[in-house]
């Protein structure tokens, strides 16, 4: 018996019901973005839970037939996996820690044509999905407490891995690409797929001195990819060693490319939440990276489940965001 089960539903736009189904298995299965690509299909993104050290009775199990409505007698009860082949990246067991990441994906008649689990063995959650629509490659990013990488992860595609690390890939010679645990609690990750739901590139984004969570992606005109999301400052904000690249030294990843942007670190900030904001150009290295916020919470940590922050990008490429604030010197 399922404790929470995702659902999708469609509705026409007279407002009838277009199309409606529970998506799922025995335990815990939370939804959190919903997109659609140039062709019609629709992508999922969420986390599922295996409950292993919460109750033992209600562990996660995976469907015994694939790619096929959960109906009796042909499904168990478990979660609902499909592989389509091809180099998909595609993972039907669980890796452990409390949660792990779920992608599904339907094709414009609705029906499943890809679905996976993937993470390590900490808990991983996923919070946002983007499409990029030149290519219907796309985007998650969320956070995840794995302390270990998984292998088959330098040579892009990347390979699902073997082991119960999570899953990293490095595309090539530049990227961002940060594959050792920051070593706090918490580090935020950007993966991308291609359309063939081929891995591409995944990324730690963190700081040793930083519980980092990725909220929100945004893509513009260019190709630029921004991620946002908070920080909680343990001992004040650790400079990176190297601006504008992957830090060696624990440090957040920080970029100021000068000019007139906008740009803050907020050392000797300890103990908040605060927002961060970074951007990626299109060959995925870093152009800017900045800590916002005043000298009290940001980034809707009162709302630490939902994130209460949000990105967009309009016509001319400027960035929005919006958050909440503790401080009047924001």
């Amino acid at each position: 018996t399922a404790l929470v089960i995702a659902f999708i539903t469609a509705l026409n736009s007279n407002g009838t019901l277009h199309w409606s189904t529970l998506f799922g298995g025995n335990t815990i299965c939370l939804p959190h973005e919903i997109v659609e690509d140039n062709n019609g299909n629709l992508i999922i993104c969420g986390e599922v839970y295996g409950l292993t050290t919460i109750d033992p009775i209600d562990t996660l199990i995976f469907a015994d037939v694939q790619c096929i409505p959960p109906t009796p007698p042909a499904f168990n009860g478990g979660f609902p996996l499909c592989n389509p082949g091809s180099g998909a990246y595609f993972k039907d067991s669980y890796s452990g820690g409390l949660s792990d990441i779920f992608i599904a994906k339907f094709d414009s008649a609705r029906k499943l044509i890809y679905s996976t689990i993937l993470g390590g063995e900490g808990a991983d959650d996923a919070l946002d999905l983007i499409v990029d629509t030149s290519d219907n490659s796309f985007y998650i990013t969320g956070s995840s407490e794995n302390s270990s990488k998984g292998n088959n992860n330098t040579t892009s595609p990347c390979n699902t891995p073997t082991n119960n690390g999570f899953p990293l890939c490095d595309f090539g010679s530049g990227i961002y690409y940060q594959d050792s645990y920051p070593g706090s609690s918490k580090s935020a990750y950007v993966l991308k797929f291609n359309s063939q739901n081929q891995l591409l590139w995944g990324s730690y984004v963190g700081s040793a001195n930083n519980e980092t969570v990725g909220h929100k992606l945004a893509l513009n005109s260019d190709g630029d990819l921004y991620l946002g999301g908070r920080a909680f400052v343990f001992n004040n904000v650790l400079l990176p060693d190297t601006f504008c690249a992957v830090p060696t030294n624990g440090g957040f990843p920080l970029c100021d490319p000068g000019g007139n942007a906008f740009y803050a670190d907020h050392v000797g900030f300890v103990g908040y939440w605060d927002w961060f904001l970074i951007k990626f150009n299109p060959n995925k290295r870093i152009e800017w990276a900045a800590i916002l916020g005043g000298g009290r919470e940001e980034s809707g940590a009162l709302f630490m489940d939902d994130g209460g922050m949000d990105i967009a990008i309009d016509d001319s490429n400027r960035v929005y965001g919006y958050g909440t604030t503790l401080k009047s010197n924001f």
